[in-house]
């Protein structure tokens, strides 16, 4: 059985890592995770700096990163940002680690999704225009002739975009 590893941000701990889950920490997300080995043991000094998640590493294990902060004024920051409702926050505060908090939100967030389309996906087109590269929507020959008349390799046109409902 394969463990996982557990961390929390900003703060740098030694961890036994396979040497291919190492590799993979150091070049995958060298940028955001550091990597390196222990001077004493025989283990990584792993350094998750401000970053907070889950990373499926190649031995099979998960490296679980969790804030400083507990999780439960976590879920409640989230509550307020992204307008929850309040029984949301009560059913999932018996939830100890990041890891089993992300099903409810992803659940929470795909009901938002599923009733955003039940009321209809509206789209409205706006007018523009543009000397392009290449032709879209209809030729303006009046400002592509203005504009174009020497270089002939862009062309003047009207055309429209679709903006999605807010």
């Amino acid at each position: 059985m394969i463990e996982d590893v557990a961390l929390q941000t900003y703060r740098e701990e030694e961890r036994d890592l396979s040497p291919e889950d190492a590799a993979f920490l150091d070049t995958q997300l060298g940028r955001k995770i550091t990597v390196r080995r222990a001077m004493t043991g025989s283990g990584y000094l792993i350094d998750p700096q401000q970053y907070a998640g889950v990373v499926a590493l190649p031995s099979g294990a998960r490296l679980n990163i969790s804030p400083r902060i507990p999780t439960s004024n976590l879920l409640y920051m989230l509550s307020i940002a992204y307008k929850f409702p309040p029984s949301w926050l009560t059913d999932v505060e018996q939830y100890e680690t990041l890891w089993e908090v992300l099903d409810p939100i992803a659940e929470f967030f795909a009901d938002l999704v599923t009733e955003r389309i039940e009321e209809g996906l509206y789209r409205a087109y706006v007018e523009t225009e543009g000397n392009l590269a290449a032709i879209r929507g209809r030729i303006d020959f009046p400002r592509d002739v203005l504009y174009n008349s020497v270089q002939r390799e862009r062309t003047y046109c009207r055309y429209s975009v679709g903006l999605m409902r807010e």
